[in-house]
């Protein structure tokens, strides 16, 4: 077997460069970063479909090395997995496998250091399993050194690798495809291409001896199989063609929801704003009648407002003229006590009554200024005559006479 853990390569002794064209498959692992060249991914590939469904092997060579505390995995080169064996119904490297790998090295790979293994599985997915973990903590001890799980019928791959402890593994999220030159792996795939071999023509050098009649049960078993393997390829594209009609039909489905969903939408949105136009306008229909509304109850306030300071005017202006003044009043007294005597006074009085009396009209047009107060003391001499006028009249207010009306003097 060959030493698989020796000879990491180191960037500052060799100068390495990091590769510039670059493609980026799945995240970024912050532990380690791989770049595997593009001729290695499509060989690994080719080799996977030309098992013809069944398990292969293969492993990886390149280069390693520590860069700010991740590492660094450079896969320029991969090797067929020749002289494996079938151990448990899987597949398992021998001994022979190992001598062909150093070999293949020897000639194609100087230099490089094996960084991983290839497991190829075709129906199955890109999935660890037991067997793969068993065999990479065998073989492949190094945290760097990579499993890479092809389907390539599914066309599904994943990176594995051991986990920090060592005691088991974990998927790597992620890795690179860079694009170089590659001439070793070019040649590689030349010496070593999958291309199929022409049918054997048996050539009978004696005479004496029949090929047809070698063992012709084991070539009807060989057929028998190939047959059997065909069929189940044929259910297995039926079965896929159906699934991928299916998921068609589910996808056009969807596409009509979506294109049904964005029409209503749209068309929500236009009514929307059409209804948002309207209110717009609405509300400044709203404001304008809301201003009018308000300077007409404003214009009517004062109006109002005028109506009822010059009407109480009016009023007091009337009742002001009514009230005899106060220096009358006291000049009278003083004038009769001077003057008159009691007897004379009373004499007066009455005379000047009764010629009131005569004088006073049947009725009275009520003017501007008016009060009963007012009329009562004009034509009666005091206020005593206005409950009489109120009867007369039939009021039941003295507050309330109108401007004009005639009213009867009793």
């Amino acid at each position: 077997m060959m030493d698989l853990n020796g000879g990491i390569y180191k960037d500052e002794n060799d100068d390495f460069e990091f590769p510039s064209n670059i493609r980026q498959i799945g995240c970024i692992d912050d532990r380690i970063k791989v770049y595997m060249e593009d001729y290695v991914y499509t060989y690994l590939y080719q080799y996977a479909k030309a098992s013809g469904g069944s398990e292969k092997l293969g492993v990886l060579v390149g280069r390693h090395f520590m860069q700010d505390d991740c590492d660094i995995v450079i896969i320029s080169g991969a090797i067929q997995g020749q002289y494996t064996a079938n151990e448990n119904g899987g597949q398992v490297f021998t001994d022979e496998t190992w001598n062909y790998v150093n070999e293949q090295m020897k000639v194609y790979f100087k230099g490089l250091e094996v960084v991983g293994w290839v497991h190829a599985l075709s129906g199955y997915g890109a999935f660890l399993m037991a067997k793969d973990e068993e065999m990479h903590k065998m073989y492949f001890t190094k945290p760097y050194q990579q499993l890479f799980v092809i389907d390539a019928e599914d066309k599904m791959d994943r990176l594995f690798s051991l986990n920090s402890s060592g005691s088991g593994m974990r998927e790597v999220l992620g890795y690179f495809i860079y694009y170089d030159k590659n001439r070793d792996m070019q040649e590689y795939m030349l010496e070593n291409s999958f291309v199929k071999p022409k049918e054997n023509i048996n050539i009978n050098l004696n005479p004496k001896i029949n090929v047809n009649d070698f063992d012709n049960r084991k070539e009807e078993t060989f057929e028998d199989n190939q047959k059997k393997y065909n069929e189940r390829i044929d259910a297995a594209k039926k079965i896929r063609s159906v699934l991928k009609e299916r998921e068609e039909k589910v996808a056009a489905r969807t596409r009509a929801r979506y294109r049904a969903l964005t029409g209503v939408c749209g068309m929500l949105c236009f009514f929307c704003f059409i209804m948002g136009i309207g209110l717009i306008n609405s509300s400044e229909r709203i404001n304008r009648l809301e201003t009018e509304v308000v300077s007409v109850k404003t214009k009517y306030t004062d109006i109002s407002e005028q109506i009822q300071n010059s009407a109480v005017a009016s009023v007091f202006a009337g009742q002001q003229s009514s009230i005899p003044k106060q220096e009358d009043i006291e000049e009278e007294p003083k004038e009769e006590q001077e003057n008159t005597t009691e007897n004379e006074t009373e004499v007066e009085t009455k005379e000047t009554f009764e010629e009131d009396e005569k004088s006073i009209p049947a009725s009275y047009t009520i003017k501007s200024g008016d009060s009963l107060t007012y009329i009562s003391t004009k034509f009666y001499g005091d206020i005593n005559m206005v409950d009489e006028i109120m009867k007369a009249n039939n009021m039941s207010d003295p507050d309330k006479i109108v401007v004009g009306k005639k009213i009867i003097l009793p």
